[in-house]
């Protein structure tokens, strides 16, 4: 593969005249070992392909290219490919050990299925029997596994699935998914298993979608900052139970927030799910309160009740600052307020009319207190 590239690569430089060859060699010869890098490519994808792949690239487009590539290198471990296949069985004879689990959310695995869709658009130009493979080189790099297997999949750019029926196709997924993860685990069981129930996914869910009882039903807030439901009925005696994927920022139709803190604490605590939560912080800095919180609850879950809070505000404070005993209790009680405020709504999603100026004083009040936030 990397010899087919290499002569596509040198034929675009070399002296024509010199080896007796025309315009239309050139083409045809060029265009016979690119097809064949392609085609063979698109059947098992590992490093000697990847390595071909960029010295295409880099042919083609010229410096265009280097953000291409620099996506190529990163996705290398994304796909596990700087290991062959082969060896990392051959050479594995423990379970590695790991103080914490690599993150395996859905938008991680994401990036492995955006990859190939960048590179050989899968929607057009695979067959299902490809597409199989493909997802089975990647459950075969994941054993064994300490996190979780994410099931389910979304469309091209992170969009619906493009067909006339979801919900089976849906369903038609999560059945050739399963029948995976039993041909490597041995059960259809194996391993610990989500669903991420995101915008669509929720409708189809309501809509009949059948979901194996072991896998955890990840459930996501929406673009207001708001879990739209959990379990409810006999949905809470489900053996796998039900998670929580969380946005401390959100970038997304119709309403994006970043850059500050917008997320009320009490809600981030209150949920009943046990299984699973994730939260995506995006921004660090900006959203160092809500991360403290986050992990402070994961380290224990039953630290602090809603009524507690303001304890946590004071830890946060004496552990960022070194103030006086007065100063920091001042601190604490901004944080504290502020807390509160943006639980009546986040700033980007706040309208003209999400206050009233007619009833109750409503909008006024409001308005006072921000102000006199700002002055302390």
């Amino acid at each position: 593969m990397i010899l087919d590239a290499n002569i596509v690569s040198t034929l675009k430089f070399v002296a024509r005249e010199k080896y007796n060859l025309s315009s239309d060699d050139v083409q045809r010869i060029s265009s016979k070992c690119r097809e064949s890098l392609l085609l063979k490519a698109m059947q098992s994808l590992n490093v000697e392909y990847l390595q071909a792949l960029v010295i295409l690239v880099l042919t083609d487009i010229g410096a265009k290219a280097w953000p291409i590539i620099g996506s190529l290198s990163r996705s290398a471990e994304y796909l596990q490919l700087s290991i062959e296949e082969d060896e990392a069985r051959s050479r594995r004879v423990f379970t590695p050990y790991s103080i914490l689990s690599a993150s395996s959310g859905w938008i991680e695995e994401e990036e492995r299925r955006r990859l190939f869709w960048v590179i050989f658009n899968l929607d057009s130009m695979l067959t299902f029997d490809e597409i199989l493979i493909v997802a089975l080189v990647g459950i075969q790099a994941r054993q064994p596994s300490e996190s979780v297997l994410t099931l389910g999949m979304r469309g091209k750019g992170d969009h619906i699935i493009d067909t006339k029926d979801v919900t089976s196709t849906l369903h038609g997924i999560l059945h050739t998914q399963r029948s995976i993860i039993e041909d490597v685990y041995g059960s259809k069981t194996g391993e610990n298993q989500v669903l991420a129930i995101y915008k669509e996914v929720l409708t189809q869910c309501d809509q009949g979608l059948e979901i194996p009882e072991d896998v955890t039903l990840l459930f996501e807030d929406d673009n207001q900052g708001s879990i739209p439901r959990l379990l409810v009925g006999d949905e809470k005696r489900r053996s796998g139970g039900a998670g929580i994927y969380y946005h401390f920022e959100f970038v997304g139709h119709p309403r994006n927030y970043k850059w500050l803190n917008s997320n009320h604490l009490p809600k981030r605590g209150s949920s009943s799910t046990k299984h699973t939560t994730i939260f995506n912080v995006a921004d660090i800095k900006p959203i160092e309160v809500p991360l403290s919180f986050a992990m402070m609850k994961a380290w224990n879950t039953h630290a602090l009740t809603p009524s507690q809070l303001p304890a946590f505000f004071d830890a946060f404070i004496d552990n960022t600052f070194s103030l006086s005993a007065v100063d920091a209790k001042e601190c604490s009680q901004l944080l504290f307020e502020y807390d509160q405020l943006i639980g009546l709504g986040k700033h980007e999603c706040i309208e003209d009319d999400t206050f009233s100026v007619i009833y109750y004083d409503e909008a006024d009040s409001v308005l006072r207190r921000w102000s006199d936030l700002l002055g302390r």
